[in-house]
């Protein structure tokens, strides 16, 4: 049985709350809750304007598909990823739609270009990582120097979105499992791009 404080943090979690926002409305009697309901419904309705749009995207994905056209699973996986995002509180609904849009915008045979030099890049960190070559050596530096153009190219500059990109895979480690990228392999990437 859960204790009634318990029961509280669970039935704010499930409404959307932080933590670190419950613990304010939990100890904090002066705090007005609807300053914070204001704030998760702001939050709320971005995220059913995101889904609305993903969900558009995969109705064109369908009903291209009904007429007889192709896709290819970099497109689903995209869709499917940019599904992840949408239902993220790491990412405003502004910034996931600045990423889609950009990566929209590209040809589809760039994005599928992009999609393998990704997953080629990501190999070759792997077999660097596993063989246990440390992140500042030459190779994996030129590496890092490359991935960096790639993602680069998808995502705008910015260190905002940055920031909220590593906090999204430090909370969600296995995100990047799509991509054949686990939490070790993220760190030393990142260790290899700091020194580009």
């Amino acid at each position: 049985m859960y204790s009634r404080a318990s029961q509280s943090i669970i039935s704010l979690k499930r409404l959307g709350f932080s933590l670190r926002e419950i613990k304010v409305l939990l100890s904090d009697a002066a705090e007005d809750p609807r300053a914070m309901l204001q704030v998760q419904l702001a939050r709320l309705d971005e995220q059913i304007a995101a889904l609305t749009e993903v969900r558009a995207h995969v109705q064109r994905l369908h009903d291209h598909l009904e007429v007889g056209g192709s896709v290819a699973i970099e497109e689903l996986m995209a869709v499917a990823h940019a599904l992840t995002l949408t239902g993220s509180p790491h990412f405003r609904r502004d910034e996931v739609e600045q990423v889609r849009q950009k990566y929209l915008g590209l040809d589809p045979a760039v994005r599928r270009e992009l999609f393998e030099t990704g997953r080629r890049l990501v190999a070759e960190f792997r077999r660097y990582f596993d063989a246990g070559i440390a992140p500042d050596a030459p190779a994996v530096t030129a590496l890092a120097r490359r991935w960096k153009e790639v993602t680069g190219s998808l995502l705008p500059a910015g260190e905002p979105l940055t920031q909220a990109a590593e906090q999204y895979y430090r909370d969600n480690p296995d995100a990047g499992l799509l991509y054949g990228m686990d939490v070790d392999l993220y760190r030393y990437i990142k260790q290899a791009a700091s020194r580009v």
